[in-house]
């Protein structure tokens, strides 16, 4: 990408703000994420966080690899997740803390009636400081509030810090709600 479409990329507004925490602002993507997003990506345990048809680019990828894939994923979020933000209020968004992008935070129907699946990934360097619990159970609460009756994870691969998450975010949301879990991939809201 050349530095005039850099320039006219990064003017662009930024993604609507769908939640707010104490210390985070949870915000609709925009195709000027899509860097961010990737970096995010590349950063969590294989198969933690998966979108269709994106192919992330390995750890020795050069610039010009690391920019096709973001170029790829700056279409999906621009098309088809952004779409789900006008139907429904929900899909795929950023966790930003004091400005910056920090992780991805996921909301979408599940495969039965009044379930969803969340999802979530955060830069190693934000890890173990609280951040997606706090961004987590405000999209718990979010969901509670759209009508859903159950969150689900889909855990894929051998993924126990994610799974190690998901235990202790289940265990937070039990104890502000007085709920015991349904089973171990899902949550009553």
């Amino acid at each position: 990408m050349n530095e005039e479409d850099l320039l006219y990329l990064n003017s662009q507004p930024d993604g609507n703000t769908v939640l707010r925490t104490e210390s985070l602002e949870i915000r609709e993507l925009v195709r000027k994420n899509a860097s961010s997003v990737l970096r995010i990506l590349a950063d969590c345990p294989e198969g933690s966080f998966m979108l269709p048809d994106l192919a992330l680019p390995g750890p020795a990828s050069d610039e010009q690899e690391f920019e096709a894939a973001a170029s790829g994923l700056g279409v999906i979020i621009a098309s088809d997740i952004t779409d789900q933000y006008r139907f429904f209020g929900y899909g795929l968004w950023g966790v930003f803390h004091d400005g910056q992008i920090i992780g991805l935070a996921m909301l979408k129907n599940g495969s039965a009636s009044n379930v969803c699946e969340i999802g979530y990934a955060i830069l190693s360097e934000y890890r173990r400081k609280k951040f997606m619990t706090e961004a987590m159970l405000a999209v718990l609460e979010h969901a509670r509030s759209c009508g859903f009756h159950t969150a689900g994870i889909n855990i894929t691969g051998d993924n126990p810090v994610s799974l190690a998450f998901w235990n202790n975010l289940k265990k937070e949301y039990n104890r502000r709600h007085c709920y015991n879990d349904v089973d171990s991939f899902n949550l009553t809201l």
